[in-house]
């Protein structure tokens, strides 16, 4: 850079630095704040734009919200059983696993049962050639479940957990912020919503933001479909659950919520934070199965063995209950 584009950039330079200090004179507002101020008059010109939500001039929640929380909130209140990780998260696993299981797999976890296990080895010819059948049965049952198979149950028990966190969200107390004479039991109560200023919500607004940052609504849940049908027998509850995901894809359309959160906190660079679950929950529901499988050959293999002595004691004794001999009582067998 020659001398001449230097004092060029340096007169540039005091030029912009005497506008900003006369501009901070005249609004009171420095350089950051004007900056600010400016991003957040484009985010409510574009809020305004693209949501019925927010009143971007008031600053106010608008009755299209609220309404659309309390269908969220009735649709979620006929399912969130099935979703309860919170008080049923050991049984919800063991009912996803079981409710993806083909036909053959079904069959081999149904011959692995405790009272089958022991039906089948005592009737047997072979008792010896039966245990082995069961351990060959355990192993058929645990190769079943190979990566793709691991992985697919994996993910829908991720996606439970993500809805979860929804669906059982607190939305009655949410939703009485906006119309305090509705109640959990009156389901044919007509709500009358108001408008509402933003910040007495605002830490609810960020938590469902937040959740619904972390799942992806576009998501294929036919898994999660299917469980809902088998663990509730009632075919029509899906289209609760896919009512449910459809509203909160329009709570989660053109990041209207983040917008709303932005000017009603009067911060622009607001950003919402991301909770998503990512386990692995077949091991455990594995092992159950090997060592209540191992126990119960344990348990079949004693039995077998006491047959075995019953029985030899029946041919020497032609019983299988020794009698008390006459004349004898515990005390004496104490000097035998």
């Amino acid at each position: 850079m020659n001398t001449s584009q230097k004092n060029t950039s340096k007169q540039a330079s005091l030029d912009t630095s005497f506008i900003d200090k006369l501009l901070e004179f005249f609004t009171g507002k420095n350089n950051e704040e004007r900056l600010k101020e400016k991003q957040l008059k484009n985010i409510a010109h574009n809020l305004s734009q693209n949501s019925k939500f927010f009143n971007t001039r008031k600053m106010v929640i608008q009755p299209a919200f609220s309404s659309l929380v309390y269908t969220i909130f009735r649709n979620s209140q006929q399912i969130a059983k099935y979703f309860d990780l919170k008080n049923h998260r050991s049984s919800i696993k063991e009912f996803l696993i079981d409710s993806m299981l083909d036909k053959k797999a079904k069959e081999l976890k149904e011959q692995l049962e405790a009272d089958k296990i022991i039906d089948y080895v005592k009737t047997s010819q072979d008792p010896a050639k039966a245990i082995a059948v069961v351990q060959k049965r355990l192993k058929q049952f645990i190769a079943y479940f190979d990566n793709k198979k691991t992985a697919e149950i994996n993910h829908t028990y991720n996606q439970i957990c993500n809805l979860a966190s929804l669906i059982c969200y607190e939305w009655y107390f949410f939703i009485r912020k906006f119309d305090s004479s509705i109640s959990e039991s009156n389901l044919t109560y007509s709500p009358s919503f108001a408008h509402l200023e933003g910040k007495y919500v605002s830490e609810d607004l960020i938590a469902i933001n937040d959740e619904l940052n972390g799942i992806n609504l576009n998501d294929d849940f036919e898994n999660v479909y299917h469980y809902l049908e088998e663990v509730s027998h009632d075919k029509g509850i899906c289209n609760c659950l896919k009512k449910t995901i459809d509203n909160m894809k329009k709570l989660k359309s053109h990041g209207s919520l983040t917008k709303m959160i932005c000017l009603i906190t009067e911060d622009p660079y607001f950003k919402p934070k991301s909770f998503s679950t990512n386990e692995k929950i077949l091991s455990d529901y594995l092992k159950k199965i090997q060592d209540l499988t191992k126990q119960t050959l344990k348990e079949v293999i004693s039995l077998l063995n006491k047959d075995k002595v019953n029985d030899l004691v029946s041919q020497i004794f032609n019983t299988s209950i020794i009698s008390r001999m006459k004349n004898y009582s515990s005390k004496m067998s104490d000097f035998l």
